[in-house]
Protein backbone atom coordinates (compact mmCIF):
# COMPACT_ATOMS: atom_id res chain seq x y z
CA UNK A 1 0.00 0.00 0.00
CA UNK A 2 0.84 3.82 -0.80
CA UNK A 3 0.18 6.44 1.72
CA UNK A 4 0.48 9.80 2.04
CA UNK A 5 0.48 12.67 4.61
CA UNK A 6 1.31 16.17 4.99
CA UNK A 7 0.85 19.48 2.91
CA UNK A 8 -1.71 19.28 -0.03
CA UNK A 9 -1.45 22.31 -1.81
CA UNK A 10 -1.16 20.72 -5.21
CA UNK A 11 -2.66 17.62 -4.66
CA UNK A 12 0.45 16.12 -3.93
CA UNK A 13 -1.17 13.36 -1.22
CA UNK A 14 -3.22 11.84 -4.02
CA UNK A 15 -6.22 11.96 -2.19
CA UNK A 16 -8.50 12.05 -4.99
CA UNK A 17 -10.29 15.35 -3.57
CA UNK A 18 -12.62 17.57 -5.68
CA UNK A 19 -12.63 21.27 -4.39
CA UNK A 20 -10.16 22.87 -2.29
CA UNK A 21 -11.57 22.55 0.95
CA UNK A 22 -10.48 19.37 0.84
CA UNK A 23 -6.99 19.64 0.26
CA UNK A 24 -6.04 20.44 4.00
CA UNK A 25 -2.41 19.76 5.64
CA UNK A 26 -2.93 16.21 7.54
CA UNK A 27 -0.63 14.53 10.00
CA UNK A 28 -2.30 11.48 9.60
CA UNK A 29 -1.09 8.74 7.26
CA UNK A 30 -4.08 7.45 4.79
CA UNK A 31 -3.72 5.52 1.81
CA UNK A 32 -3.62 6.58 -1.49
CA UNK A 33 -6.65 4.88 -3.29
CA UNK A 34 -6.10 4.89 -6.56
CA UNK A 35 -2.89 2.90 -5.87
CA UNK A 36 -4.87 0.50 -3.72
CA UNK A 37 -3.62 -3.13 -4.75
CA UNK A 38 -0.97 -1.71 -7.02
CA UNK A 39 2.62 -3.12 -6.18
CA UNK A 40 4.61 0.16 -5.85
CA UNK A 41 8.07 -0.62 -5.61
CA UNK A 42 9.53 2.82 -5.81
CA UNK A 43 7.97 6.09 -4.82
CA UNK A 44 9.46 9.49 -4.69
CA UNK A 45 8.12 12.44 -2.69
CA UNK A 46 9.43 16.17 -3.51
CA UNK A 47 7.51 19.62 -2.22
CA UNK A 48 4.66 19.37 -4.64
CA UNK A 49 4.41 16.35 -6.31
CA UNK A 50 4.94 12.69 -6.05
CA UNK A 51 5.90 9.70 -8.16
CA UNK A 52 5.40 6.20 -8.06
CA UNK A 53 7.25 3.20 -10.47
CA UNK A 54 4.72 -0.31 -9.92
CA UNK A 55 6.09 -4.08 -9.87
CA UNK A 56 5.05 -4.28 -13.86
CA UNK A 57 7.00 -1.32 -14.78
CA UNK A 58 3.91 1.41 -15.04
CA UNK A 59 4.83 4.94 -13.72
CA UNK A 60 2.33 7.12 -12.01
CA UNK A 61 2.42 10.53 -11.09
CA UNK A 62 0.19 13.31 -9.05
CA UNK A 63 0.71 16.78 -7.59
CA UNK A 64 1.68 19.81 -9.55
CA UNK A 65 2.18 18.86 -13.32
CA UNK A 66 5.14 20.77 -14.05
CA UNK A 67 7.05 18.66 -11.12
CA UNK A 68 5.78 15.40 -12.63
CA UNK A 69 5.85 16.03 -16.53
CA UNK A 70 2.68 15.37 -17.10
CA UNK A 71 1.50 18.72 -18.12
CA UNK A 72 0.54 17.73 -21.74
CA UNK A 73 -1.68 14.57 -20.53
CA UNK A 74 -3.63 16.42 -17.96
CA UNK A 75 -4.20 20.12 -19.46
CA UNK A 76 -4.16 21.70 -15.38
CA UNK A 77 -1.94 22.57 -13.42
CA UNK A 78 -1.99 19.59 -10.80
CA UNK A 79 -3.90 16.49 -10.30
CA UNK A 80 -4.56 15.26 -7.04
CA UNK A 81 -5.35 12.15 -8.81
CA UNK A 82 -2.14 9.91 -9.22
CA UNK A 83 -2.51 9.29 -13.44
CA UNK A 84 -0.30 6.62 -15.18
CA UNK A 85 2.29 8.57 -17.85
CA UNK A 86 1.25 7.80 -21.38
CA UNK A 87 3.41 5.55 -23.16
CA UNK A 88 6.39 4.85 -20.66
CA UNK A 89 7.05 1.60 -19.42
CA UNK A 90 9.93 1.60 -16.68
CA UNK A 91 12.49 -1.59 -16.33
CA UNK A 92 13.46 -2.83 -13.14
CA UNK A 93 15.88 -5.28 -12.77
Amino acid sequence: QVYSFGHDGYGELGRNYDNKSEALPTSVPDVVETLRGTRVVEIAAGGASSLAATATGAAYGWGRSECTGLREQVGERKSATPLRFADLELAHG
